[in-house]
């Protein structure tokens, strides 16, 4: 077994990406006898239903991070609204810290920065990161990637490796492992075998299985959509920021 605690660093308290794929590899790590199956959230995520010997589809929830949802045998961390000095307390009898978070801006979002900053040293720990971005080339994880190695560095923790993830803007609901998420499982099905062993890897780069230019046309039919909700014309998202604002 592996002493390991989840982060999700996503800004959203409901479901995200990040904790999508937190889930994912989370049975995969039961598969590879890593951690214990009471340690799994609920069959509450899109990927659950994707798993060998998944029979029946994940009941839809709020997708918020609770204590009840995840027990304490493998903790399961959250940058929205959590204290990090009392995360700091739980990681420090962990050997093995997994953290996932959306790019933002190139870069990491300014809540996890904050958390990060908060959660002093962690001297010793071994951590994995997991990153997603809503371009299709994983290539625009590269810097935040360093900039977590050079966390790491700084707070004397050790930078095992990862995944970098495109075409994360496909939604929290991707089926993780089947259709458009089938690279995404394999990239999960490495990591979980890296981390089961304890053992530095390379960073595993993937993209969801979809032609870009379909991709790119969901996308612009998800900002339509939005901007109507809101009230807001399509042709208004190519303004130009006011001068006042």
């Amino acid at each position: 077994m592996v002493n390991i605690a989840f982060i999700c660093g996503s800004p959203k308290t409901r479901k995200s990406m990040s904790q999508n794929l937190l889930t994912a590899l989370s049975m995969r790590l039961v598969t590879e006898g890593a951690i214990e199956p009471t340690a799994l959230p609920a069959e509450d995520s899109a990927s659950a239903a994707c798993l060998p010997g998944a029979g029946k589809d994940p009941a839809a929830d709020d997708g918020a991070l609770s204590d009840q949802a995840y027990p304490a045998s493998a903790p399961w961390l959250s940058v929205a609204g959590n204290d990090p000095s009392a995360d700091a307390g739980v990681l420090a009898s962990r050997d093995v810290i997994i953290l996932a978070f959306p790019l933002y801006v190139d870069g990491i979002p300014s809540q996890l920065l904050r958390y990060m900053e908060g959660l002093g040293r962690l001297q010793g720990k071994k951590l994995y990161c997991l990153i997603n971005c809503g371009f299709m080339e994983p290539e625009h994880m590269d810097i935040a990637m360093e900039m977590i190695r050079l966390w790491c560095a700084e707070t004397g923790m050790a930078f095992m490796g990862g995944c970098a993830f495109g075409g994360g803007g496909i939604g929290p609901n991707l089926k993780i492992g089947k259709g458009p998420g089938h690279n995404y499982g394999k990239a999960l099905d490495q990591l979980a075998k890296n981390i089961a062993a304890e053992r530095f890897g390379e960073i595993i780069k993937t993209r969801i299985n979809m032609p870009k230019k379909l991709y790119i046309f969901g996308a612009h039919r998800g900002w339509k959509s939005a901007a109507k909700k809101r009230g807001l014309r399509p042709k208004e998202l190519y303004g130009a920021p006011r001068p006042d604002a």
